[in-house]
């Protein structure tokens, strides 16, 4: 009994050795899921729709291999030759339009804008589920969509 107490004690000396914020959290922070206005379909509106996800953590991380999906089985966003400096905002809008970064998330960070490319809303305005996953797909984040509003902080 008194080993595996030593163990134990052990393990949690070491997990709280650990530097805080080591490895970079991506997580989401916001969905604008129901634009203002009417669902005209207009690349400007679709463009509208928009998730936010942050580099929460201390280092820049690479999103290579990363997926981003909602309940439905055709939507389904790859992240390919993404580097995401800490503490910086990915916004991903559902339309298409040029790559581009900005500043103004309140703070020393910017926010990489990266357009899906599609001609059709993604979330859902009743209701929806956003699921970040990693590479070897596990997931990193889930943001629920509750439906009813125009956004969703996550």
């Amino acid at each position: 009994m008194l080993k595996r107490l030593s163990v134990v004690l052990l393990v949690l000396v070491l997990v709280m050795a650990l530097p805080a914020g080591a490895a970079a959290a991506i997580r989401f922070k916001r969905i604008l899921y129901n634009p203002a206005g009417s669902d005209t379909g207009s690349n400007s509106h679709l463009n509208q729709e928009w998730v936010l996800i942050n580099n929460t953590g201390n280092r820049n991380r690479d999103l290579d291999g990363w997926v981003l999906t909602d309940r439905g089985p055709d939507h389904r966003y790859g992240f390919t030759g993404i580097s995401l400096p800490s503490g910086d905002l990915l916004k991903l809008h559902t339309g298409s339009g040029r790559h581009r970064v900005t500043t103004g998330c309140g703070g020393d960070c910017s926010v990489h804008h990266y357009y899906w490319g599609l001609d059709d809303y993604v979330w859902n305005n009743d209701g929806d589920r956003a699921t970040l996953k990693k590479p070897n797909a596990s997931i990193a984040d889930r943001c629920l969509v509750p439906g009813g509003k125009k956004a969703v902080r996550c």
